[in-house]
């Protein structure tokens, strides 16, 4: 299985993939990690990927060619990079695409299945959320898709995301990811377009357009997909006796006001790494995190 992420390079993704790294070396999966960066074309990659010292991961560094319009929607760079990775690299191997604010806690145990395994995000992904948020918009959603929105109610119970494993079974193109890439920015300019619309007080989380763009392009294409209890995860905001019920981590979900949490968001310009964190609560999950970055200083 090969480990695939993608982000933009600079210094707040470059500590977190440091942390993942880390992480997967520990779990015994670093050589399987297949790392892709977004660069502005200027990037010395021979300078940038000494970063990583002697990482066992596999870099890739691609040029961010989005419009501006696509630019807008931050993690549409996610589809952007997949779509010219499988432009010219066909993997062999079944792929588990995730974040790179995952670490592990042990590893999923994945069978074989021809199936898209997925986490469980139908509280905020499936359809009774969509359409809580006010009649017409799912129809409206469906519509930038082309998807059948009868075919998003009735996977309600297999709207997953945040982490993929995607059997080798499935090709990976070009062009599945670029309609991903294209679907995400079209899904959040309408629910940013229509907030006014449907639910202002409480409108739906248009952030996640990526994960609707994808799941729904998987089922256009004709693919099953499933929630697999191996790929449940927590948040940094869980209380710290529920961290060994999850294989996996995810650090997010921390808001500025929780001073008693790492908060990524300090570090956007800076690196984390040889700082106390002394304000991080010992009785929330956050801490696991903050472990994780104090055994990567020790590395990078």
């Amino acid at each position: 299985m090969k480990f695939i992420t993608a982000q933009p390079y600079n210094d707040y993704f470059i500590w977190q993939m440091q942390v993942q790294i880390n992480n997967f070396k520990k779990n015994g999966i670093e050589k399987d990690l297949v790392v892709l960066f977004a660069h502005d074309g200027k990037l010395d990659v021979h300078k940038a990927v000494k970063v990583f010292k002697s990482s066992e991961a596999e870099f890739h560094f691609i040029q961010d060619v989005r419009s501006i319009e696509s630019k807008g929607y931050i993690p549409s760079i996610k589809p952007h990079l997949l779509k010219y990775f499988f432009r010219k690299t066909q993997l062999n191997d079944d792929v588990f695409y995730l974040d790179c604010d995952v670490t592990f806690n042990r590893l999923p145990v994945i069978n074989p299945t021809n199936r898209i395994l997925l986490s469980d995000t139908v509280s905020y992904i499936g359809a009774k959320y969509i359409i809580s948020k006010g009649e017409g918009l799912l129809k409206e959603m469906c519509d930038v898709v082309g998807v059948n929105p009868a075919i998003v109610i009735a996977n309600e119970s297999n709207s997953g995301g945040a982490q993929y494993v995607i059997p080798k079974t499935i090709p990976m193109t070009f062009e599945f990811w670029d309609k991903v890439e294209r679907d995400s920015v079209a899904l959040y300019n309408l629910m940013k377009n229509t907030a006014h619309k449907y639910n202002p007080v409480h409108p739906i989380q248009k952030w996640t357009a990526e994960m609707w763009a994808t799941l729904w392009n998987f089922w256009l294409a004709g693919y099953e997909t499933g929630i697999d209890k191996e790929l449940d995860f927590c948040w940094s905001t869980y209380p710290i006796e529920d961290y060994d019920k999850f294989n996996i981590y995810h650090n997010a979900g921390v808001t500025i006001n929780r001073k008693d949490l790492f908060f990524k968001g300090d570090f956007i310009n800076r690196s984390p790494f040889g700082l106390a964190h002394s304000n991080v609560d010992p009785k929330f999950c956050s801490i696991k995190y903050v472990q994780e970055i104090n055994e990567t200083a020790l590395t990078f």
